[in-house]
């Protein structure tokens, strides 16, 4: 019996060792089956036939292939490259044994051909090096939804609150076919692309233009979105009209119209609404911002905005799924918007690519807002203001850009990005403000101001971009320029108040302020990379750069003679210029440390193994790809990445008005960059970051003169400001589970700052007269505020994000997706309050969880919770410190009868709910808020046309209110919004393909 178990056991152990053995490989070249050039970065996949990844390899940019490790058996070799028919061979693998499967042919897709071999039903995601791709077929949408509701079903893909994020970053830029669709806009994008021609979703880091040419991660990343379309509607013209009326005079109107041929890609988009729905980006309607200001006017840039209750109001009555998505809206208040896009993109041979578009947009916002803040002083004294406004803002906008990329042979190219930008804002407000100190009176001020204002800004990088025939060896220079010019003028009208022991003292300020300002940049970045010895690579880099500033404000009071606005009141005016001038010459030394094993893999694809272009880079057959985020190096390869750049840097400032002054600061700084990266298995990537930076102030910040539009918040620049130096440490780590399309993706980040700007507040407690170098003494009536930025140390602020998704069928034919997230945030601010110190440390942890269905095309469902739990401790009033929460539940459905034997066939229900709940907030702003919205509606016309009835805020609930935390203070802002309204609605969905 010991003997047979002994028997059984050897046998067991040999088991293992057999297998192993039992491997063998497949190696390969691809090529353009047009010019049959090799093709670099193709991802070349080995499948079982139920559609399970067994092993991968990145064909190297000799188009050369070889993957190890094989088990024995029958397979297909799946190749995929961006721009090109998806490839795929049927391989059968013997033992100890590589297979060559010689040269393969790929076509370029816009050839509109079929793949080579038909496969079964295709996975949900797949991974394919840095980049995951989730195949549209999975997810169940109605066929007249925008691509926004297909990509918030995919697993770690989140769309709420105006935001598109990816494994727990925002995205920044949507590709389509991987080429710009208008601009970087995501929501255009998204809002605007239909479901239904949509073949496959990518997800990715993509870098800078040249870092993707030279392949050395300088830090600037973007979670990028690039939208496959499928073959067959690639040539069409598809799009949408729609038009609605409702109660209180509420209307929307708008459409798109998008022409595909190929590559040529036209659209055209138009909106005019009412109800909040704007559709563009935050680049668009800047100048619109009505409200979310608070009180703090500029000086609200070190603040931190922690939530906001309530929905604004607004939703996307364009048709499909329904009323479920929160549109984005980016001003507070009402605003009326009417706006034009067009976008165009085309190749023009293999050469040469151009793409480019054009927005108008106007925008229409009133809001009323209530504030109420708490300002924490020494000595147990806390200030309270509370505040009235009544805010209207028009605002017009204008923006081009361009992106044209030329290759000039097969080792170089040219790349030319020119972006123009014109903007002008008129904007009234009327502003009562009263400040108490222990239930006493300090002062009160009613402010009237107008401000009418314009502004371009033309910007234009030149990317020359040269490879040698050494592998590795590269050149590129990317020049800058840039002109900025903005003017306008400001009236005042301010009675005041402010009371000392019952006394009463009054003033008025009654002025007029025009200002103007320009800024004109200049520069460039050269850089060298040369291969020093297998896996390992060096970079020289060189940037310059030169940046003049100029501000000029004139500020004019009563005349004591003729009672005019003619008196230049040189205390309030000045006129100075800046030069910031840089020059940063730096290395970087990157080697790779390849997993023994692979050996023979390491030779073919050599240290540089996943991409030789990088995004937007041209591989040989000159098509455009999307850019990875540069993991490069095979499975359990390591990447190091360690470089520094020795910044030389002055900053000139001049004074000309009202007081001729000058001043010269120099600074030196070796700022030091680090980096691994590594995938640990074929679906799984670390990456760690450490970089610095240094930012210099900026020209209001440096400008010396008062600023009294707001008469109880003065503020005033500083000439002596120095350089801010942040060092930034991050680490990203992800993995997915290909065959149960289970994500878990995590981030954590943190960065210390030297010498961070911060503000400096002087509050009065009693009539007082503060002295400052350069300047004439300010007097302060009781209660008002001075602040000023100064350099402190201290600064750190740190993020960590965690996600987990994954599908769930709890019974059979009922599929959802699940996502949990947790996000804990960090910040410790510093600010001065009557020479005080105060050292804010604020904590904002918020889990969450949320479900989508993905049942079918005509049931569709959401359900989502989160807490925001938020946490400050100030240093100098602990009696003082803050605990708030806001709780959130949101549901959405959509459901369509298909029964062609009802007589409900054809009729849609949509609804959403959402129930939020704030606590801790000051008295009168805490609440719980229902929101309901729902609509029902009839498909017609061969199921293109829609009609709907809608209702907003069926309770009549709907409310604002934000929290804004400043080291120093604590305000709650209530705005106004739009509350229940009835709409009918027209939509009419335009799809022609093959034409």
């Amino acid at each position: 019996m010991k003997h047979t178990l002994y028997t059984l056991l050897f046998t067991f152990l040999l088991i293992p060792v057999s297998v192993l053995a039992q491997h063998g490989a497949v190696s390969g070249t691809l090529i353009d089956n047009g010019d049959n050039k090799p093709l670099s970065s193709v991802t070349v996949a080995v499948k079982e036939r139920s559609g399970k990844v067994v092993t991968g390899a990145v064909a190297n940019s000799r188009g050369m292939f070889v993957v190890h490790t094989i088990p024995v058996g029958d397979y297909i070799l799946e190749c995929r490259l961006i721009g090109y028919d998806t490839l795929r061979h049927r391989v059968k693998i013997t033992e100890n044994d590589t297979l060559r499967v010689g040269a393969l042919k790929m076509r370029q897709s816009s050839v509109r051909g079929k793949d080579v071999v038909v496969e079964e039903m295709a996975p949900r995601v797949e991974v394919k090096g840095d980049t995951m791709e989730y195949n549209s077929s999975q997810f169940k949408t109605d066929n007249n939804a925008p691509a926004e509701d297909m990509i918030k079903k995919m697993p770690g893909i989140d769309v709420s609150n105006g935001q598109v994020k990816a494994q727990g970053e925002q995205v920044k830029r949507v590709l389509v076919d991987g080429k710009p669709f208008f601009g970087d806009d995501p929501t255009t994008t998204l809002k605007n692309i239909p479901s239904d021609i949509i073949d496959r979703v990518q997800v990715f880091d993509q870098m800078s233009d040249q870092s993707q040419f030279t392949r050395f991660d300088d830090g600037e990343r973007n979670k990028t979105l690039n939208i496959v379309t499928k073959a067959d509607k690639r040539t069409g013209q598809f799009g949408k009209v729609y038009g609605g009326y409702g109660t209180d005079d509420r209307y929307t109107a708008g459409g798109n119209v998008n022409y595909f041929k190929n590559d040529t890609r036209l659209s055209v988009l138009l909106l005019s609404n009412n109800i909040n729905q704007q559709n563009f980006s935050i680049q668009d309607i800047l100048g619109a911002m009505g409200g979310g200001g608070g009180m703090m006017g500029q000086m609200m840039n070190n603040s931190m905005r922690m939530f906001g209750a309530g929905g604004r109001g607004g939703r996307s009555y364009g048709g499909g799924g329904g009323i479920s998505d929160f549109t984005v809206n980016q001003s507070d208040g009402i605003t009326a918007s009417h706006g034009l896009g067009l976008n165009y993109s085309d190749s023009f041979g293999k050469s040469f690519n151009l793409s480019g578009s054009y927005f108008f947009n106007l925008t229409d916002n009133k809001a009323n807002q209530t504030t109420n803040r708490q300002t924490f002083l020494g000595d147990n004294i806390t200030q309270l203001a509370q505040q009235e406004s009544d805010k209207n803002t028009k605002n017009i906008n204008h923006r081009f850009n361009l992106r044209a990329d030329y290759s000039i042979d097969s080792m170089s190219s040219i790349l030319f990005t020119p972006r123009f930008t014109w903007q002008s804002n008129d904007r009234n407000n009327l502003t009562a403000t009263n400040t108490t100190s222990n239930d006493t009176l300090l002062n009160s001020s009613n402010n009237t101001t107008t401000n009418n204002s314009s502004a371009y800004n033309i910007n234009a990088d030149l990317l020359y971009r040269l490879r040698f025939e050494t592998e590795g060896r590269t050149f590129s220079i990317n020049a800058t320029t840039s002109a900025r010019n903005n003017s306008g003028d400001q009236n005042t009208f301010s009675p005041n108040t402010y009371f000392l022991n019952s006394v009463l003292v009054a003033d008025t300020i009654q002025q007029f302020t025009p200002t103007s300002g320009k800024q004109k940049t200049i520069g460039a970045n050269a850089s060298y990379t040369e291969p020093l010895a297998k896996n390992h690579q060096l970079q020289l880099s060189y940037n310059v750069n030169n940046t003049v500033n100029e501000s000029d404000k004139k500020t004019y009071t009563a005349d004591t003679a003729t009672k005019q606005l003619t008196f230049l009141n040189p205390r309030l005016s000045n006129t100075t210029s800046s030069t910031y001038f840089t020059q940063r010459p730096g290395f970087t030394y990157k080697f790779t440390l390849e997993p023994e094993k692979d050996t023979t893999q390491q030779q073919n694809q050599g240290m540089f193994g996943v991409m030789m272009f990088g995004a937007g880079g041209r591989p040989p057959g000159g098509r455009d790809m999307p850019g990875m985020g540069g993991m490069g190096g095979n499975v359990g390869a390591w990447i190091f990445s360690i470089g520094a750049d020795y910044l030389l840097a002055s900053l000139s400032t001049d004074q000309t008005y009202p007081v001729a002054s000058a001043a010269k600061r120099t600074y030196q700084h070796i700022l030091p960059s680090f980096s691994i990266t590594t995938r640990p298995t074929m679906f799984s990537n670390i990456r760690f970051n450490y970089r610095t930076s240094a930012n210099q102030p900026s020209i209001q910040q440096l400008q010396n003169v008062l600023d009294n539009s707001n008469a109880l918040q003065l503020s005033i620049g500083n000439p002596n400001l120095d350089l801010e130096v942040t060092h930034s440490l991050s680490i990203n780590y992800g993995t997915f589970n290909v065959k149960s399309a289970s994500g878990f993706f995590t981030m954590a980040n943190v960065n210390f700052t030297q010498d961070k700007i911060i503000t400096a507040t002087t509050i009065a407690t009693a009539d007082t007269v503060v002295a400052l170098p350069s300047v004439a003494p300010i007097r302060l009536g009781n209660g008002v505020q001075l602040s000023q930025p100064i350099n402190r140390n201290g600064y750190a602020n740190g993020n960590f994000f965690i996600v987990y998704s994954f599908p769930w069928e709890p019974f059979d034919g009922f599929k959802i997706n699940l996502n949990t997230n947790g996000n804990v945030s960090y910040t410790r601010d510093l600010s001065l309050i009557n020479s005080a110190e105060n050292i804010a440390n604020t904590t904002i942890i918020t889990p969450s969880i949320g479900l989508s269905s993905n049942i079918s095309s005509n049931t569709d469902f959401t359900l989502s919770g989160s807490s925001s739990i938020n946490r400050q401790r100030n240093s100098i009033r602990s009696d003082l410190d803050q605990t708030y929460y806001t709780h959130t539940i949101r549901s959405s459905a959509t459901f369509i009868v298909r029964d062609s034997s009802a007589w409900l066939d054809g009729w849609l229900f949509t609804g959403d709910f959402s129930y939020i709940i704030t606590k801790g907030l000051a008295s009168g702003y805490n609440q719980s808020i229902p929101l309901l919205n729902f609509g029902i509606g009839k498909r017609i016309l061969d199921d293109r046309g829609e009609i709907k009835l809608s209702v907003f805020d069926a309770l009549n609930q709907n409310s604002s209110i934000v929290r804004n935390v400043g080291s120093g203070y604590i305000e709650d802002v209530r705005t106004t919004v739009l509350q229940r309204y009835f709409l009918l609605n027209f939509t009419y969905n335009l799809r022609m393909f093959g034409k």
